[in-house]
C-alpha cells in the first residue's frame, strides 16, 4: 500500500463537495486543516472535543478498543494530498494500525452536543483498500438519531466494483491496495436526518491475515449537505484533481 506523509443543480454541488469549496451547495462545519499536528494519545485517552461553525455546537471524537495497537504517532490530523484532493482540502484525521489480530478493532465515535442533533452530515474516508491476504479494510456505521431510534449512512464508493456493502457496513473486495494519493479509495459517508452521534468500527473483512499488516485510512472534513439527493452525485469530479505535493512510503 502506498503511503503519503507530512448537468444538474445536484450534480454541481457535490463536484464542489469533492473539490473542498463548500460555499452555497454545503457547508464545512470541521475542517480538519485548521487542526494540522492534533494527536490522540493515550495521554488524553484518544479523545478530542472541537467546536463545529454555523452554531452547531461542538463534537467529541474519541477512539475506544484496540488503541495499544495504533502505529507510533497515530492517530494524528495531517496533510499529504490523501484522496486525491488539493491541499488545503487533503487534510484529515489520520488512522494507521497494525493489528495483531482479525479479530481486533477500533472504533471511532462522534458525539454531538447541539440539542436536536446535526442534521445531512456528510464526509470522504480516502485509502479503504485491501492488499491480498496482508489486510482488508472494513468499516462498520451506526448513528443514534436526535428524536431516538438509529440510522445507518449511505455509503457511496468512487469505484463500487471495488467494494461490498450490506447495511452500514463497507468491505473492500478488490484485492490490489491504492495510493492513498488516488481518488479510488475514496467512500462518501451520508447521514440522512438529524443525528445525535455516529460510530465507526475499523477492522478488517474475513479475507485478511490472522495476524493483518498495518493498515490505514483518512477521514476528511465533516459537512453539512443540503438535500438526500445529491449524495449519489458525491464521487465526481475528483479523477482530474491535482496534487499539492506526492511524497511516498510503502507498506
Amino acid at each position: 500500500m502506498w503511503k503519503g506523509r507530512s448537468g444538474s443543480r445536484c450534480l454541481a454541488a457535490l463536484v464542489l463537495l469533492g473539490l473542498g469549496a463548500l460555499k452555497a451547495q454545503a457547508t464545512v462545519v470541521l475542517d480538519w486543516s485548521a487542526h494540522l499536528s492534533d494527536a490522540w494519545t493515550a495521554a488524553n485517552s484518544y479523545s478530542r472535543t472541537y467546536a463545529l461553525s454555523g452554531g452547531l455546537g461542538n463534537v467529541t471524537i474519541a477512539f475506544t478498543g484496540s488503541t495499544s495497537q495504533f502505529s507510533s504517532g497515530y492517530p494524528i490530523v495531517d496533510q499529504f494530498g490523501s484522496g486525491g484532493f488539493a491541499s488545503p482540502q487533503d487534510a484529515g484525521l489520520d488512522v494507521d494500525m497494525d493489528l495483531t489480530s482479525r479479530a481486533n478493532s477500533v472504533t471511532l465515535t462522534y458525539t454531538f452536543d447541539k440539542p436536536g442533533g446535526v442534521r445531512n452530515l456528510g464526509f470522504w474516508i480516502a485509502d479503504v483498500d485491501r492488499s491480498g491476504s496482508s489486510w482488508q479494510d472494513r468499516l462498520t456505521f451506526s448513528a443514534a438519531l436526535a428524536a431516538g431510534g438509529s440510522i445507518t449512512p449511505t455509503l457511496t464508493p468512487r469505484v463500487s466494483a471495488n467494494y461490498s456493502i450490506s447495511g452500514g457496513t463497507i468491505t473492500a473486495t478488490n484485492a490490489t491496495s491504492v495510493a492513498s494519493s488516488s481518488s479510488n479509495g475514496n467512500v462518501f459517508v451520508y447521514f440522512p436526518g438529524a443525528i445525535s452521534s455516529f460510530t465507526m468500527v475499523y477492522d478488517n473483512g474475513a479475507s485478511a491475515g490472522s495476524n493483518p499488516s498495518e493498515q490505514y485510512i483518512t477521514l476528511h472534513s465533516l459537512a453539512v449537505l443540503p438535500e438526500p439527493s445529491t449524495v449519489a452525485f458525491a464521487l465526481w469530479g475528483l479523477g482530474t484533481l491535482a496534487l499539492a505535493r506526492r511524497r511516498f512510503r510503502l507498506k
